[in-house]
């Protein structure tokens, strides 16, 4: 008896060991975890298992406050992101893209060239840093853009976060608003020197 004490307390003795040495290698072999584990700051992480496995994941976001991030059931899709619901608390994650294909969206009408020409007009363009651990994270790069509350057909998710379909169908559409405005003034052009 004595001796399968000293055998398991060995055998505990080693796998501890090589966990350390792991984390200092800044890798993990196949180790069951069935509490907690803590990882170093750089080190990498790493889960795979079999189509019958389950896991949950919590990572720590703030000093005061934990956050379980549910991941979604399937793989996404190519181009495709992981999106919050920005519960707090347990936020459950799902895949979601700005897709473009016509089978993905409720058409509705056309958005007026000339109405989409003013509001790119009348958006100022600002240059800026983002804070420190705001926005894109990357407070070093300075930025050229506009600001949400001043130009909000350009956002999205309450108003906050840059919408890029809007972005790009505004532009669009304010592009074919200027390419009329050309056209007509060389058709002016034109019948001027033909009544030479």
């Amino acid at each position: 008896m004595i001796r399968k004490h000293a055998l398991g307390a060995m055998v505990l003795l080693l796998v501890g060991a090589a966990v350390v040495f792991a984390q200092e290698q800044q890798r993990l072999g196949n180790i069951l975890i069935t509490r907690s584990f803590t990882l170093g700051a750089g080190v990498p992480f790493r889960m795979e298992g079999t189509t019958a496995d389950a896991f949950e994941f919590t990572i720590w976001v703030d000093p005061t406050a934990d956050t379980d991030w549910v991941l979604p059931a399937t793989n996404g899709a190519a181009g495709t992101q992981l999106q919050t619901d920005g519960i707090a608390g347990t936020s459950n994650l799902s895949w979601a893209s700005a897709g473009s294909s016509r089978d993905i969206k409720d058409l509705n009408g056309f958005l007026d060239p000339q109405d989409a020409l003013k509001a790119v007009l009348s958006a100022p363009v600002h240059t800026f840093h983002y804070k420190p651990h705001m926005g894109t994270l990357d407070s070093q790069t300075q930025y050229a853009g506009i600001i949400a509350d001043e130009a909000p057909w350009a956002m999205h998710f309450n108003g906050t976060i840059l919408n890029p379909v809007n972005g790009l169908g505004y532009t669009t559409a304010a592009i074919q608003a200027q390419q009329a405005q050309i056209d007509a003034l060389k058709a002016e052009i034109a019948a001027l020197k033909a009544g030479r």
